[in-house]
């Protein structure tokens, strides 16, 4: 039983190489929330540039027929009075839309950032944790139990003591677990952060 204990030192999950730097620059290209925003703000852009066209503004197109002796059909345009409307009122809701979807936009790309560069810290904390837990305290439980164990075979010690020896390293085997476990979440939630992928452009050509 005692060896079995000793062989259930968790692995470390493998961890995806790449700096800070890479995961925002995957999280810029690959983030659909901000993808969202970009074409929200281009097509409104878009909008507005048009809406401030003179020629673009209230134009109407389509096709006359007339009959002059025989029917003839040929193309048509009509153009508002400019004394009743001058697209004035279309200009300023088109660049107010534009304006806002620009804002919209800066404000999605510093969450982005923001939630990227927490993640990231995240990881790189549960990575530490995890390292402290496989090459610290489980050397230093397994060495105790043994240290136990032989001075319970020669009567220095208790079954007892040995027993006791044998539930600190089981104790501590479910701490590393679980900072395996958390390490595994934070790389999870950096994927998601980083655009739900991770082998994206930006990280698989490190």
């Amino acid at each position: 039983q005692g060896a079995a204990i000793g062989e259930l030192t968790p692995a470390t999950p493998s961890r995806i190489e790449a700096t800070e730097a890479d995961w925002i620059r995957s999280a810029l290209l690959h983030q659909p929330s901000l993808l969202r925003a970009q074409a929200w703000s281009a097509a409104a852009a878009a909008e507005a540039e048009l809406a401030g066209s003179p020629v673009r503004n209230g134009l109407e197109a389509g096709i006359s027929a007339e009959r002059n002796g025989a029917w003839s059909t040929g193309p048509a345009v009509s153009l508002p009075l400019p004394i009743f409307d001058d697209g004035s009122a279309n200009r300023a809701s088109a660049a107010a839309r534009a304006s806002a979807a620009a804002h919209e936009l800066v404000r999605a790309q510093r969450d982005v950032i923001v939630r990227t560069r927490t993640a990231w810290a995240e990881q790189e904390l549960a990575t530490q944790a995890l390292a402290r837990f496989q090459s610290q305290l489980l050397p230093a439980l397994l060495a105790r139990r043994a240290r136990v164990r032989a001075a319970a075979e020669i009567g220095e010690l208790s079954p007892t003591a040995v027993l006791a020896a044998e539930v600190e390293l089981l104790s501590g085997q479910a701490e590393s677990l679980l900072a395996e476990h958390a390490l595994r979440l934070a790389q999870a939630r950096l994927v998601l952060a980083a655009g739900g992928n991770p082998r994206t452009e930006a990280l698989a050509q490190r």
